[in-house]
């Protein structure tokens, strides 16, 4: 598993955000949607490296929900 980066604490906390939506959207929207810079406007599918990003991502953003994330934020 890829470690966190800090400065993606943001990208980090949007995707927990979608992935706990009613209408889990998938991957590919996540990416579509905290991304499009990079997406342009090429359909992404499974494999895409955005959707492989968005995945990377989300399982990371997991282990630091689960592992105290709040710790890392300066208050």
């Amino acid at each position: 598993m890829a470690r966190y980066k800090l400065q993606n604490l943001p990208e980090y906390l949007r995707i927990l955000d979608a992935k706990v939506d009613l209408s889990k959207p998938t991957y590919s929207r996540i990416a579509e949607t905290i991304f499009p810079e990079l997406a342009g406007a090429e359909t992404m599918t499974t494999g895409h490296p955005l959707v492989e990003r968005a995945k990377e991502a989300y399982k990371v953003a997991c282990k630091l929900r689960d592992l105290d994330y709040w710790k890392l934020v300066p208050l």
